[in-house]
């Protein structure tokens, strides 16, 4: 089936991207999400009509992801985490860990944004891109170190958020409220450099 993606879509596109998927895909995930259309005569001018719309909108978001990404690459994000004799981490680094850790600094990313296609499982520094625009793609470097004995409780960063969760209902009970418990085919161009957003 030929649908045109209405977002960036990794291994499979970009937005204005005719591309030939499998129906079962189309039907039950990129058209429902509103990620693709069908590739109709009336969806193709639908959409190079919004394209055109848009495109002042998609140049405003890259000048926003531009100054973020001057942010990100003045940041140095060390993750100590726990690991056996033979340097083996007890668990691993996932992106989710990383967008805790970014906003502890004061960075709010959303985690589909870092591009980490499998979670960190070794000791070392590691360069990992963040995706804020198609044309803005910063890395940010990603230290994951052993913990030491000197380190404030030494322990990974699973405990420490549990450690952080233990604390506030601690709090909360103190007060005498506790918390509730909360595959491509074929690729055709469209319109190069177009962004569209989803219609109201």
């Amino acid at each position: 089936m030929r649908v045109i993606l209405r977002e960036d879509i990794q291994k499979l596109g970009e937005t204005g991207d005719i591309v030939t998927v499998k129906r079962g895909y189309a039907r039950n995930y990129l058209i429902p999400n509103k990620l693709a259309l069908e590739a109709t005569e009336g969806n193709l001018k639908t959409f190079k009509d919004i394209a055109r719309a848009q495109e002042a909108r998609s140049e405003k978001e890259k000048g926003s992801a531009e100054i973020l990404a001057q942010k990100l690459a003045a940041v140095r994000l060390v993750i100590p985490v726990e690991v056996s004799d033979e340097d083996q981490l007890y668990g691993s680094v996932t992106s989710q860990i990383i967008r805790d850790a970014l906003a502890a600094e004061g960075i709010d990313i959303e985690r589909r944004h870092i591009d980490l296609p499998s979670p960190i499982k070794e000791l070392g520094s590691f360069d990992v891109p963040v995706r804020l625009h198609r044309e803005v793609v910063p890395t940010i470097s990603v230290v994951v170190e052993r913990t030491t004995d000197e380190e404030a409780g030494s322990v990974d960063w699973e405990a420490a958020v549990d450690a952080e969760d233990a604390k506030e209902a601690a709090a909360a009970e103190a007060a005498g409220s506790e918390e509730p418990e909360g595959e491509v085919d074929e690729v055709e161009t469209v319109e190069e450099d177009a962004a569209v957003e989803e219609e109201e």
